[in-house]
């Protein structure tokens, strides 16, 4: 070796990622606790965007193979970048995925378990 320390095997695992972005543990908690207080804080309003959809679990659901393609893609030396990236992408796949898939199925979710109940009750025995 020349003195230098060897990259890890995996750059982008949590702690690895986390140490890039912030140096210092009480700006971890900083944040947190900003994110924190925007979330529940009746000073700040943030627009209802519940009603064009629930992006949740599509981003959940799509934004770490997304951001895997940009990481085999740019490479993992620029975290922001592919964090807005990602969230670009992410987010109109999530919103595909809503309407087309997620919102279809939970409307059809009281039908569908209604039928299985009766599919599943004990028939009653007939007297005779």
């Amino acid at each position: 070796m020349d003195g230098q320390r060897s990259q890890p095997s995996l750059p982008w695992s949590l702690p690895a990622f986390s140490a890039r972005l912030w140096p210092t543990s009480p700006s971890i908690v900083s944040f947190a606790y900003l994110v924190m207080w925007l979330g529940l804080s009746r000073a700040v309003r943030l627009p209802d965007l519940s009603a064009r959809g629930d992006l949740s679990y599509g981003t959940y659901l799509y934004a770490c193979p997304i951001s895997q393609l940009f990481v085999a893609g740019i490479g993992p030396d620029s975290p922001w970048l592919i964090a807005v990236l990602t969230a670009a992408a992410a987010l109109p796949v999530a919103w595909v995925s809503w309407h087309l898939v997620e919102a279809p199925a939970l409307r059809r979710k009281g039908r569908a378990s209604e039928r299985l109940k009766a599919m599943w009750r004990p028939r009653e025995a007939h007297a005779s």
